[in-house]
């Protein structure tokens, strides 16, 4: 039922043409703490996704930094879920004011880009809950975001991408979402 969209990934970019703004990375308006700011950057980020047709965009990430050393830390707003939530929240709803369909990116805890398929992410369901999931679930409640990807990581033993009790308990029936979900990357891994 998904209706057939060309898609673009980058939450700095909206693509890889020359033409596209390079906007600040996702810490930088963070650092900000400006909601207006943000919503007005996902604006421009949605206007030229529809210039360049694009119907979606992979983007924004809203992981959570775990340490200073995650692979992904520049496309992820900050180390407190709750900024986080509140920043990229409002770049999404930007976004999506312009017609462009979101994806917010990477459900959840992905923390590195080395090896990140073999990656075992271990935390508490509190730390999961009030931290990493927080941004994830303000995008879902207050952005009414529509569309998620899921990450590589796996968290303790089970792959994000097909872990129900993240998926179905908590994303769909803790939060309401009623979107689609989008593993990661198909390239290179067979799992996904």
């Amino acid at each position: 039922g998904k209706p057939k969209q060309v898609c673009v990934d980058g939450p700095e970019q909206c693509g890889t043409s020359a033409s596209a703004t390079g906007f600040p990375g996702e810490p930088l308006i963070a650092a900000t703490w400006n909601t207006e700011t943000a919503q007005k950057m996902g604006v421009a980020y949605g206007h030229q996704a529809v210039l360049f047709n694009y119907g979606c965009v992979y983007a924004p990430g809203m992981d959570t930094h775990r340490s200073p050393f995650g692979g992904r830390n520049h496309q992820y707003y900050s180390e407190d879920g709750f900024i986080g939530g509140q920043i990229g929240g409002n770049v999404v709803q930007g976004i999506q004011s312009t017609g462009t369909s979101v994806f917010v990116k990477h459900l959840a805890l992905n923390d590195s880009d080395t090896n990140r398929d073999g990656v075992l992410t271990w935390a508490n369901e509190q730390a999961i809950r009030e931290i990493y999931l927080k941004p994830f679930e303000m995008s879902v409640k207050d952005a009414d975001c529509h569309a998620v990807m899921s990450s590589f990581n796996y968290i303790g033993n089970r792959w994000a991408g097909g872990c129900s009790e993240l998926l179905q308990n908590v994303l769909r029936g803790e939060w309401g979402f009623l979107g689609f979900v989008e593993t990661d990357y198909f390239g290179v891994y067979g799992y996904m």
